[in-house]
């Protein structure tokens, strides 16, 4: 008989404290030295611990699990997955996190599922349709997740995202933050782009006021960005005049804005991301070697939505949460959806699926003649 513990408000799931029901024996409590005095007597295959406790008590719960060799694995029971702090991540008795329903045969199933993955060399995301508010279930999106979650912690070390347009590189660079500088750190974003012809500098470094006529001061964006993220949209596109001028602040971590005598030490984390392949733009002589160098310390290749097909009808449920939408696609409608190749990756699904609930009119259910490319 399988023995599962449960840490937290068991009430949530079952009507008593101990409930017996045939293959599988479940006892909660809300006290961890309770738990592990009833180790020393009983051998639990499975512990769940209750989010709802606090993370606080989570980490310390965790913390001295891990002192004890003999504890069993553990699967973190969470309404809201994408503000787990990343720490709870680092501790290998996590094996799974359960956001379903407070249904009591709901989470046994799925205990029972995380513990075959898990004895299976199964990963901590198994399970879990949401991570940083990204939505899937793919192997395409759990290989993406498991990336952030490696390279998060990677303090100051760049990173280059690649993916085509609308497939979610910005929500990719703002889970790095996330884990690397916390919620509080700045996230200053730019698009390479929105660069106009020797201005980078100062868009970077800032303008000290009289630097030329009519200038007033103005921060710069690394300066803005200090103790937290900068992130660089479309870095492909940067013209060789500044190409040199990242490359200069990347190699000596100083700058001076426009108009100044003084030199300022900068602290940032650098994210970069591009739709284009970098190396045929540094064959064909429009990126520079050492640059691409000095960005792509990791590189996250984050996957278009025609490779993660089966999270479509998520996805769509997702976008019609999000438009506040009492309306659901029929079999027929998903069919299409699944037969296309989605140029436009996530973005042209979020379009669409608004664009079919206005074509249906009053009808809750979106038929297939209402979806249209």
């Amino acid at each position: 008989m399988e023995r599962f513990y449960y840490l937290g408000d068991g009430d949530r799931f079952i009507q008593s404290g101990t409930d017996e029901v045939n293959s599988f024996s479940f006892v909660s409590g809300f006290q961890l030295d309770s738990f592990l005095e009833r180790k020393k007597n009983i051998n639990f295959d499975l512990m769940f611990l209750d989010g709802l406790v606090g993370a606080g008590e989570v980490q310390n719960v965790l913390l001295k699990l891990d002192r004890d060799v003999c504890s069993p694995p553990v699967i973190l029971i969470s309404s809201n997955t994408s503000n787990l702090p990343s720490y709870i991540y680092d501790h290998n008795l996590i094996i799974a996190v359960y956001d379903g329903p407070p249904l009591l045969g709901d989470l046994i199933g799925f205990a029972r599922k995380a513990l075959r993955a898990h004895s299976n060399g199964g990963s901590h995301f198994d399970g879990m349709t949401e991570y940083m508010g990204m939505i899937g279930k793919s192997p395409a999106i759990k290989a993406l997740w498991s990336k952030i979650d490696k390279y998060g912690d990677s303090a100051h070390k760049p990173v280059l995202i690649q993916g085509e347009n609308g497939t979610g590189k910005e929500l990719v660079a703002k889970a790095l933050s996330l884990l690397c500088c916390g919620e509080d750190a700045p996230f200053v974003p730019y698009q390479a782009s929105a660069s106009a012809d020797n201005l980078l500098a100062s868009e970077l470094f800032g303008v000290k006021k009289g630097a030329y006529t009519g200038s007033e001061n103005r921060m710069g964006l690394l300066k803005k960005a200090k103790g937290g993220v900068f992130f660089l949209d479309e870095i492909g596109l940067l013209k060789e005049r500044d190409q040199s001028v990242l490359l200069r602040v990347l190699q000596e971590g100083k700058a001076r804005a426009l108009g100044s005598e003084k030199e300022t030490t900068l602290d940032f984390k650098l994210l970069s991301a591009t739709n284009e392949d970098l190396q045929a733009a540094l064959r064909e002589g429009r990126f520079r070697r050492d640059l691409l160098h000095r960005i792509n310390v990791f590189t996250i290749n984050v996957p278009p939505l025609r490779e993660r097909k089966e999270d479509i009808p998520l996805l769509i449920q997702a976008f019609l949460k999000l438009e506040k939408r009492d309306k659901e696609f029929s079999e027929a409608a998903l069919g299409k959806l699944q037969n296309y190749e989605w140029p436009g990756n996530i973005r042209e699904l979020k379009n669409m699926v608004s664009r079919a609930s206005i074509e249906s009119g009053k009808n809750r259910l979106i038929e297939a003649r209402h979806v249209i490319f």
